[in-house]
């Protein structure tokens, strides 16, 4: 942990980095950091700090510039073998709804709907979705040169104890590194929208798209903007979790059997990246 006071220039992230501006250098200069971090209680087995360097002048040879040390700690309190982690990689400033990567989606032997959970520091920069789908949260943004990764757990849970009772404990735990990618401060992201329109116009004539109707059709359409270039999205669109329809395109024929507030979900995905965005729609009975 660091301490609540660093020498001047430095400062800690509240994620277990500690991010130090260090200004024009002349060639040879050897300036240093010292500070005194505190060992959490409970730590045990061997504890590793890595140093890395960042540079806005171009550097030829980025292979010198992280470095690490580690300590094995003392006690009897040895950390038994665990699983290394999953990464998954995420643009720098892109937009909420931003896809960590691929899902990390656990199993279920029984097929049971699983819910997921994340911890960590700064897990309230990231949100996970009921498929496994790490994505940056709402109103959060991510600046490479502060902070260029994040270690979450991400936690699993499949609702049921082994006698087959209600229970929502954590099942199992991994840990994931979510490395954020540095890209130029004016890059232009994918964004998503969205508008309703009539499925049927013949059947619907007088559907209004303000105030759907239980028993109408409503196609709800996905617009993805800033796509790269050469992209090929796919959608999967999901309600309360289930997946429900999955097309090469971006709209969802939706009918709801009673009224009130629901929400869709898209999950867009392209080579290289994806976005998921959701939409709620108010459904009345007349």
């Amino acid at each position: 942990s660091a301490p609540a006071t660093l020498p001047s220039g430095a400062a800690s992230s509240g994620c277990g980095v500690i991010s130090w501006k260090i200004g024009e250098m002349t060639s040879g200069a050897s300036p240093t950091l010292s500070f005194n971090a505190s060992v959490d209680p409970g730590a045990a087995g061997k504890l590793s700090a890595t140093a890395e360097i960042r540079s806005t002048t171009f550097d030829p040879n980025t292979e010198n510039n992280a470095a690490s040390g580690e300590a094995t700690l003392s006690g009897t309190n040895v950390r038994p073998p665990f699983f290394p982690g999953v990464t998954r990689e995420i643009v720098e400033h892109a937009v909420g709804g931003s896809h960590a990567g691929d899902p990390v989606a656990a199993v279920s032997p029984e097929g049971r709907v699983l819910s997921y959970s994340l911890s960590g520091p700064c897990s309230n920069m990231f949100q996970v979705h009921p498929n496994g789908q790490i994505v940056l949260a709402a109103g959060q943004s991510l600046d490479y040169e502060k902070q260029w990764e994040y270690p979450l757990t991400l936690h699993v849970s499949d609702g049921v104890n082994a006698s087959g009772g209600a229970d929502n404990s954590v099942d199992d735990s991994i840990p994931v590194l979510i490395k954020v990618i540095d890209t130029p401060d004016d890059a232009v992201h994918p964004t998503v929208t969205f508008t309703r329109s009539n499925a049927n116009a013949g059947s619907q004539p007088n559907l209004r798209l303000d105030h759907p109707v239980i028993g109408n059709t409503i196609e709800l359409n996905a617009h993805l903007h800033n796509l790269p270039a050469g992209a090929n999205p796919t959608y999967v669109w999901m309600e309360d979790g289930v997946q429900w329809w999955r097309y090469s395109t971006s709209y969802l024929p939706v009918e709801e059997s009673s009224a009130g507030s629901y929400t869709y979900v898209v999950h867009i995905k392209w080579d290289g990246g994806g976005i998921t965005s959701s939409y709620t729609m108010e459904w009345f009975a007349s």
